[in-house]
């Protein structure tokens, strides 16, 4: 039977009517799938029941995670199982999670005209958190990591190897944040430095000796920690003109003291006005 699926925010502007269509299948055995419940039956349920909720947060789920495997692979299993659990309305908040084992969507009422607003009624929240789960396997959200291969046919899997760091963010002098990642990657090469442990599991899931054990560290917390460790560190000074550095710092403990006992709106508005 076919159910009522809109392909994006139903209250989004210009927004189409609803399509009528065949629900997908569910996932393939040797798939990472999802756990629903028991569904209602498949039929045209009118938009603001909760009967069409989930059936239109299924349908966005599966698509959204095909849509990564197109480009990733396939997905075996999530990062605590092969089934995610998906729960379409888990009450009255501003919110939608993605938590290891499950999947959640809130909903709102405006306070305005009083309209109900169901997250899980949105293509686009319900996709953006398939993909925190989907990035979530494989240690996806690990801070420096080796991204997986695939079998593509014909093709050279060794064309496909690459790295990902994510310690960085917008913020950072893009050229001396890349600069710094491919200095020290040469630096280890040339000096013939031993490659790291590498970890096949989430580093927040270890005890703190396992983490000393493994020479997992604390990145600084704070720009003033990141400095202090930037000048104890002779190995990275030592790739930059002095002059450069002491102007770097400068600038950089000048944004510490603009910062100092403003409010984090504050904060946020400024760097968001200069960039």
């Amino acid at each position: 039977m076919p159910i009522l699926y809109f392909p994006n925010d139903p209250e989004a502007r210009g927004q189409r009517a609803p399509r009528t269509i065949r629900p997908s299948r569910n996932r393939a055995a040797g798939r990472a799938g999802f756990a629903f419940g028991t569904m209602p039956k498949a039929q045209p349920w009118p938009a603001d029941s909760d009967a069409f909720l989930r059936w239109q947060c299924r349908e966005a789920l599966l698509r959204a995670v095909s849509a990564w495997e197109k480009i990733a692979g396939p997905l075996r299993r999530w990062q605590h199982g092969t089934r995610l659990r998906v729960d379409a309305d888990i009450g009255e908040e501003l919110n939608a999670y993605y938590d290891r084992e499950s999947v959640g969507y809130a909903h709102q009422r405006s306070a305005k005209n009083g309209r109900l607003r169901r997250f899980a009624a949105s293509v686009d929240v319900v996709a953006h958190e398939a993909g925190h789960a989907f990035l979530g396997e494989q240690n996806r959200e690990a801070m420096l990591r080796i991204c997986p291969l695939v079998e593509v046919e014909g093709k050279n899997r060794a064309a496909q190897y690459n790295i990902e760091y994510r310690a960085g963010d917008a913020t950072s002098n893009p050229w001396l944040y890349l600069g710094c990642i491919i200095r020290a990657g040469l630096e280890g090469i040339r000096n013939g430095l031993p490659a790291p442990r590498v970890l096949d599991v989430e580093v927040d899931a270890l005890t703190p000796e396992e983490r000393v054990a493994a020479g997992v560290r604390t990145l600084p917390a704070s720009l003033d920690e990141a400095l202090e460790a930037l000048v104890e560190d002779d190995v990275v000074t030592g790739w930059f003109d002095s002059e450069m550095l002491d102007t770097f710092l400068a600038i950089k403990r000048e944004e510490i003291a603009q910062a100092k006992g403003r409010s984090d709106a504050d904060i946020c508005a400024a760097y968001r006005d200069v960039y």
